[in-house]
C-alpha cells in the first residue's frame, strides 16, 4: 500500500497531542503542511488536527491556516447542528412513541476534547422495523427529505448539510457480523425518557469495533477508526467489563482484531512506547492507505485476496472479481432494483437491464472496472478474517 510515511508520521504527532492535552513538536522541514491537510481531510480529522496545530510556534502558512481555520468553523457549526437535530429527533420520536436508539459518532463523541472533534458525516439512529415508516413519517415532518436506501438504513437529508440515517439493523445481512446482532435489540437498555434506548458501555465498545471491522475488511478503514478505539479506552479501560468483552469477541471472531487495533492505537496515541509487531504494521499501512470509510479499490482489492485464500490463483480471482461486479449479488442488486425485494427470481432479468443501462450510457467504465481489477496490488495478510 502506498502512502507517505513522513506526512502520516506528522499528522499522527499532531492527532497524539490534541487527544492527550500536549503540544506538538513543530513540523519537520521535509514535511508539507499542503500534504498534512489533504490527508486529515481524508480521514475526516481535519478539525482535531487543527486542534493542536494552534498551539504551534511555527503554524501554517496565512493561506493555508485561513483555509483550515474556515474548515474548522464550517465543522464546529455542523457539530452543534447534529447535536441540536438529535435532541429535536430524540423529542420527536418520544412524543411519538418511537423506540430509538442513536448510534455510532454521536455516542462516543463527548469523549473527545470537544465534540465537535469527532467528525461525523452523519446521523445514525436505530429503528424498530416495525416502527420505520411512523419514524420517516416523523424525520419528513421536520423538513428531511427521503433520499435513498441502502441495505440496511433509509438516508434523509435536511438542507443545507444535516444527512440523517435511519437503521433497521446494527449490521447489513450481507456481512458474517450480522449474525451475532441479528436482533438488533438484545443488548439495547432504557436510557432516556420512555423510548430512548442505548447500550451498556462494553456492548458499545463491542460494536464499536464490530462496526471498524465491517469496513476493514470489506474496503478499508481509516485512522479515525483507530482514533475512537483510543478514546474509548482511555476513558472506560478500568471500568470495562474485560472477561464479557473477550467472550463476546470471540463469539464474533474478532479477538485477534480487537488486540491488533488496540495495540496500533496504543501506538500510535499513547506517550508511552508499545509492542509493534509485523500484523500490526500490516494494519497500519492498510489504514494509513485508506480514507474514512476505504475505497472502491481497496474493496476490490480484498475481493479478490477471499478468491485467492480459498485456493484461486491470482489471475483467477481477478476474473472472478470482474465476473463478481458483472453479476452482484441480490442484496447489492436491490438497490437498484427495488422489486427485487418481492421477487428475486428476476434476479437474471435485472442484470440483464443492468448491462443494458451500463452499455448505453457508460460503456467505457466496463474497460475502466476491468482495467482497475487487472492493476490491483494485493495487501497480504497473514492474519486477515
Amino acid at each position: 500500500m502506498q502512502y507517505d510515511a513522513r506526512v502520516s508520521e506528522y499528522l499522527l504527532e499532531l492527532l497524539r497531542s490534541a487527544l492527550n492535552n500536549t503540544t506538538s513538536k513543530e513540523k519537520p522541514e521535509d514535511v508539507s503542511w499542503n500534504a498534512v491537510y489533504a490527508l486529515a481531510h481524508k480521514h475526516s480529522v481535519t478539525a482535531l488536527a487543527f486542534f493542536a496545530i494552534q498551539k504551534l510556534k511555527n503554524p501554517p502558512e496565512q493561506e493555508l491556516f485561513q483555509i483550515w481555520q474556515t474548515q474548522n468553523s464550517k465543522l464546529l457549526v455542523k457539530g452543534e447542528n447534529q447535536e441540536n437535530e438529535l435532541a429535536l429527533l430524540s423529542d420527536c420520536f418520544e412524543k411519538n412513541a418511537i423506540a430509538y436508539m442513536p448510534l455510532k459518532g454521536s455516542v462516543i463523541r463527548d469523549l473527545f476534547p470537544l465534540p465537535y472533534l469527532r467528525e461525523m458525516s452523519d446521523l445514525d439512529i436505530l429503528i424498530k422495523k416495525n416502527e420505520m415508516e411512523k419514524a420517516c413519517s416523523v424525520v419528513e415532518s421536520l423538513g428531511y427529505s427521503y433520499i435513498s436506501p441502502n441495505e440496511h438504513h433509509l438516508e434523509f437529508q435536511k438542507r443545507p448539510y444535516m444527512t440523517l440515517e435511519l437503521h433497521d439493523d446494527l449490521i447489513p445481512a450481507s456481512f458474517v457480523y450480522h449474525g451475532y446482532y441479528k436482533n438488533p435489540w438484545f443488548k439495547s437498555k432504557l436510557k432516556i425518557g420512555n423510548y430512548g434506548y442505548g447500550m451498556t458501555n462494553e456492548d458499545v465498545y463491542l460494536y464499536l469495533l464490530a462496526h471498524s471491522a465491517k469496513h476493514y475488511y470489506y474496503c478499508g478503514t481509516g485512522i479515525r477508526s483507530v482514533i475512537d478505539v483510543y478514546v474509548f479506552n482511555r476513558h472506560f479501560h478500568k471500568a470495562l467489563n474485560r472477561k464479557y468483552i473477550s467472550d463476546e469477541l470471540k463469539k464474533l471472531n474478532l479477538t485477534e482484531f480487537a488486540v491488533q487495533m488496540e495495540s496500533l492505537s496504543e501506538h500510535w496515541f499513547s506517550n508511552e512506547s508499545s509492542a509493534f509487531s509485523e500484523e500490526i504494521a500490516e494494519m497500519e499501512s492498510y489504514i494509513l492507505s485508506a480514507s474514512t470509510f476505504g475505497s472502491k479499490k481497496m474493496y476490490l482489492s480484498n475481493v479478490v485476496r477471499a478468491y485467492m485464500k480459498k485456493g484461486h490463483t491470482k489471475n483467477n480471482a481477478k476474473t472472478r472479481t470482474f465476473l463478481h461486479m458483472a453479476f452482484l449479488p441480490c442484496n447489492e442488486m436491490q438497490l437498484m432494483f427495488p422489486i427485487l425485494k418481492k421477487a428475486p427470481v428476476l434476479l437474471p432479468f435485472c442484470w440483464i437491464a443492468r448491462w443494458f443501462r451500463i452499455i448505453f450510457t457508460k460503456p467505457k467504465s466496463i474497460t475502466d472496472s476491468y482495467k482497475r481489477v487487472q492493476d490491483i496490488q494485493i495487501y497480504d495478510s497473514k492474519k486477515d478474517s
